[in-house]
């Protein structure tokens, strides 16, 4: 028997980006992360940039919001 759902799901904290400028944003944050850990993807984002693919290419290395680019890119000091 279905039931009624009497509360409603959660909404997702997480802030996608819309916009061409906040993939923009998104994608240099992502290459200032991966220039710090000298990543060996730095090379392709910058082709990405440049080709005005960003958001293409980001989603490519899985990569959505800003809590992606720190799980792909961590900080090795401790």
């Amino acid at each position: 028997m279905a039931g009624v759902r009497l509360n409603k799901p959660p909404k997702s904290s997480i802030k996608l980006p819309k916009t061409h400028d906040e993939w923009h944003s998104l994608m240099v944050k992502a290459m200032e992360r991966a220039s710090k850990t000298k990543d060996k993807r730095l090379n392709g984002m910058q082709a990405a940039l440049t080709a005005g693919q960003t958001e293409a290419h980001l989603r490519k290395l899985g990569i959505i919001c800003m809590a992606d680019v720190l799980r792909e890119f961590p900080d090795t000091q401790k």
